[in-house]
């Protein structure tokens, strides 16, 4: 078992990056990498200038070389690998109730049948194993895409947040130094109302960043869920062997969808400090209650008249 694990650890350095499967007629390009000669012909077909799909490499024209040690190599140690698996996977690969191999796979049960289940399924609609295999894969694939661009528009909204938070603190210290040269004109009164002003803008700011950098976390433990969805698909995707990935299939798909239900669309927190109060009418409201220590009586026939 641990030399079959070494194996598939080795056999992964000989996948093509293009196809993510095991290389079929290796070719080489001059960069050095190695893809399947159907899936480089693939990409150069839509490429003006072809270039490598890894390192991006231009190269000069449509030339690389059929690896053939490279194909001889890959070939032994999967001939090995399938030999040292044959006896493990055996098992897993028979019906446990009628110990035949499974042939078929059930749509509504979402599970592999034998030919002799057929009868306990009435009104079922089987396919085979390939059919099955493709017909998932083309949903991951789609579900990838989907899960790709909602990742790209989380990012949009991350960025958007941060920036509003960049603001929110750039305002708050422009209104801090505003509020600090005004009350710098004035004695132990104005010191003492200036220090209660800041306080009341930092009381404002922390709480104004507070639900922003909350809304900011959420977003970010979105975009880590997205990230972790995205490498399981890919993961699932990557899956050799067809019944492992049938097997899997349905627990992944009702995951992705409860996460897709679950998860709502974030919004940018936006809120603006209270300029009015820090600046247009400072001086103002500041000189008013200064007249109204200073000359009481003038404030009170103010009121009466």
């Amino acid at each position: 078992m641990a030399s079959s694990k070494r194996a598939g650890n080795f056999m992964d350095e000989f996948n093509c990056s293009v196809c993510l499967e095991l290389l079929y007629v290796p070719v080489t390009l001059v960069c050095g990498h190695n893809f399947c000669k159907s899936c480089i012909d693939r990409v150069w077909r839509s490429e003006t200038q072809p270039s490598c799909p890894e390192c991006r490499q231009e190269c000069t024209a449509k030339k690389y070389a059929v690896n053939r040690q490279l194909a001889t190599a890959i070939k032994r140690v999967k001939i090995q690998q399938q030999e040292e698996g044959q006896n493990s996977c055996e098992k897993d690969q028979l019906c446990m109730e009628h110990k035949i191999q499974f042939e078929l796979f059930c749509k509504e049960d979402e599970s592999l049948a034998c030919s002799l289940c057929v009868p306990e399924h009435p009104g079922h609609t089987f396919f085979t194993l390939q059919k099955a295999l493709d017909m998932y894969k083309d949903n991951l694939i789609i579900s990838l895409s989907h899960q790709q661009s909602s990742l790209n528009h989380f990012e949009e909204i991350k960025w958007q947040q941060e920036m509003q938070i960049s603001d929110i603190r750039d305002d708050a210290r422009s209104l801090q130094l505003h509020v600090t040269s005004e009350f710098a004109k004035l004695h132990q009164f104005l010191k003492e109302k200036e220090e209660n002003l800041i306080q009341q803008l930092k009381e404002e700011e922390t709480g104004i960043l507070r639900e922003m950098e909350e809304n900011l976390t959420k977003i970010k433990e979105d975009i880590n869920a997205f990230q972790e969805s995205i490498f399981n698909i890919q993961l699932q995707l990557q899956e050799r062997d067809e019944q492992t990935f049938l097997k899997e299939i349905k627990s992944l798909i009702l995951r992705l969808a409860k996460d897709q239900k679950e998860r709502d669309v974030p919004k940018v927190v936006a809120r603006e400090l209270t300029f009015e109060v820090y600046k247009s009418h400072l001086q103002y409201g500041i000189l008013k209650e200064i007249k109204s220590i200073l000359h009481p009586s003038d404030t009170s026939r103010c009121i009466c008249s």
